[in-house]
């Protein structure tokens, strides 16, 4: 169901796949290849100097970069050979240069399929096959061999009518060349060796901006995408496989990531891969006058269906109650008292936005045979969109008061079960997480929810989980820690690291089993606080999930505002290469603050972008602007904005 034009083609390459050749092998799981704390599992070649050899200091690690001056042509290579695998690397190009290129195009590479000698080629490199990094002309594949037929490749190229020759083309004319190079599709026909050199039709981002290249080596295939596009592509590649390289070549470059994911996994993050929509269960029901039906409900999907959101993420609390008839819970307006009944008795008059006249809309819908966030979800699904269960694990909601609608029964039961009592003091953790724009009696409320670290209480929420499961048909479970951001006793977090840990193994286990039932895995994914630490602070081991494969990816998420930066780069050194990151972006008046904070996430590393509370613009009788849905998902489509922000601000 994801809208993944070359994730398409990652599974496409992987049916050409021949038998496995030679002794290198492709790797199992992620590789981290940079560790961006040193050069760990690589060594240096610097021209007329030889191996580690390196008294410019052309190559040195810090605040998790690779940096590379350009003074010395040479180059880091890995120590192993890999083949069968999808690189992702991340660079940026400095602002110095060095002569003889001191004025023209910045210039680097990516050398796969490297073998022979150190030096083999011109003294300072192995030969290979390039993917090409130079202002411009990044993405273009080159031959860096001895002109023989043991280093080669073959493309499909535009004719020579078409403009500039060896420009490659999806369906074009069969080329096979064993030096020079392939030209990627949207290379300036009128390309000048200038620095700053800047095509009409570049892929590539401006200096000093963060830029992904992805190699596919398939067997004997090569396919390059770069910021999410694809660029180019051969085949008849020789050799398949061999050693790593990045070069110094007279420009200052930085790396922060070097990673080789397995091909054909389709959780690998490519750009751009997913870009999510989160609903919560109370907006589609409160506003519609009852009774509603799904002709009225379906409009909350429709108006996100045909943009660039791929992910569409149901939320089935209603508070503490459900957005269905549910034998694990209670749905909404079912077991209240007698004076909550009456609030939404048959003829009694609700209010717009209001919790009653949701629970007659969702009674209206049951009594009609139709199972209310089922409807959501199988329009979604219908829609062409991934769907998603996003559970919210800890709802406390109106917890200050006695009796509401929202409030479960087995909260209101067993208050022996929660971790204080609303309004008990907050550490400083927790103010930090709830941060400066949320209302203060959020904070008040916090105190009063279940405490994960009695067993019946993680059991509940487990059933609860399970049947969402069951119930709907959904790609994914989407575990929202981050509302509400407690879930032990103040004090006592850090002791309960491994029990969330092992309830993460449980919901793990049942996700596996519900999918096999089915016959189509349900994947996992959390959304966590905005800084590692805090997660670890209030008992939550992200990192250790990830290692352990309990999840398929995370969302990074602050809590009701987005004041500072997500740190994507400090969650990528600490997660497997092969875990996606997705960024949030909560709720914002202005549309160019979407703009530019998209931009930016992209640029910070994150593999796709989440929104949420995207809707609750109606609440103030605004529409929510939909016309960034079909910006926000690429960011092929919002840098023009961004960078003229960015220029305006300078």
């Amino acid at each position: 169901m994801l809208r993944l034009n070359h994730l398409l083609a990652v599974a496409a390459l992987v049916a050409a796949i021949d038998a496995a050749h030679g002794a290198v092998t492709p790797p199992a799981e992620g590789i981290r290849l940079f560790n961006g704390e040193n050069l760990d599992g690589f060594y240096t070649w610097i021209r007329d100097r030889g191996r580690d050899m390196d008294p410019k200091n052309v190559f040195t690690v810090h605040d998790g970069l690779l940096h590379i001056s350009g003074e010395e042509w040479g180059c880091v290579t890995s120590n192993e050979e890999y083949e069968n695998y999808h690189l992702i690397a991340e660079f940026k190009w400095g602002e110095i240069t060095h002569e003889p290129r001191i004025d023209r195009a910045r210039d680097s590479g990516i050398l796969v399929n490297s073998t022979g000698e150190d030096g083999g080629y011109s003294g300072i490199w192995m030969k290979s096959i390039e993917v090409q990094m130079i202002e411009g002309g990044t993405g273009d594949l080159l031959v860096v061999g001895d002109k023989s037929k043991d280093y080669e490749l073959t493309a499909t190229v535009a004719d020579a009518s078409e403009g500039v020759p060896h420009v490659f083309k999806e369906n074009g004319t069969p080329l096979t060349i064993n030096g020079g190079r392939i030209d990627w599709w949207g290379r300036d026909p009128g390309w000048e060796d200038v620095k700053g050199f800047r095509g009409a039709q570049d892929v590539e981002y401006p200096v000093g901006e963060w830029n992904r290249v992805e190699a596919i080596v398939a067997g004997d295939r090569v396919t390059v995408f770069l910021n999410g596009v694809k660029v180019n592509e051969c085949y008849g590649v020789k050799p398949a496989s061999g050693r790593l390289q990045i070069q110094s070549e007279g420009a200052e470059v930085f790396v922060r990531r070097f990673d080789l994911l397995p091909i054909g996994d389709e959780v690998a993050p490519v750009l751009g891969s997913r870009f999510i929509y989160n609903s919560d269960a109370s907006n589609m029901f409160i506003d519609v006058e009852p009774p509603m039906t799904p002709e009225s409900l379906y409009p909350y999907v429709d108006e996100v269906a045909g943009t660039q959101v791929t992910t569409f993420a149901a939320s089935p609390n209603f508070g503490m109650v459900m957005s269905y008839p549910s034998k694990a819970a209670t749905m909404l307006g079912t077991d209240v008292s007698e004076a909550l009944a009456a609030t939404i008795a048959p003829g009694v008059e609700t209010k717009p936005t209001s919790t009653e006249r949701a629970a007659v809309n969702l009674r209206a819908l049951v009594a009609a045979g139709h199972n209310p966030l089922g409807l959501v979800i199988d329009r979604a699904n219908e829609k062409g969109l991934e769907t998603f269960v996003s559970f919210r694990l800890n709802e406390v909601h109106a917890v200050e008061q006695e009796d509401h609608l929202i409030l479960s029964r087995f909260w209101k039961e067993h208050p022996e079960w929660r971790m204080g009592k609303v309004a008990d003091p907050l550490s400083d953790l927790y103010v930090e997480i709830l941060g400066p724009r949320t209302s203060p009696i959020v904070g008040t409320w916090l105190p009063a929810g279940l405490n994960f670290a009695v067993p019946e209480v993680r059991a509940q929420r487990l059933a609860e989980l399970r049947e969402c499961c069951e119930m709907f048909d959904a790609d994914g479970l989407e575990l929202d820690f981050q509302r509400f951001p407690m879930y032990f006793k103040q004090g006592e977090e850090a002791d309960h690291i491994e029990t969330m840990t092992a309830w993460m193994r449980e919901v793990r286990a049942m996700t596996r089993e519900v999918g096999e039932k089915r016959g189509r895995p349900i994947l996992l994914t959390t959304r966590i606080m905005a800084k590692p630490e805090q997660n670890l602070g209030i008992g939550l081991d992200p990192v250790t999930w990830a290692n352990e494969g309990l999840i398929d990816f995370v969302i990074v998420s602050h809590y009701l505002r987005n004041d500072f930066p997500l740190p994507v780069s400090e969650y990528r050194r600490l997660l497997p290469p092969s875990m996606p990151i997705y960024a949030s972006i909560e709720v914002e008046p202005e549309q160019d603050t979407y703009r530019t904070m998209a931009w930016d996430l992209y640029q910070e590393g994150a593999d796709g972008i989440s929104l949420f509370n995207f809707f609750t613009t109606r609440e103030r009788g605004e529409g929510p602007p939909f016309e960034l849905l079909k910006e926000l998902g690429e960011p092929t489509t919002i840098k023009p904005v961004a960078q003229e922000q960015k220029a305006g601000e300078a």
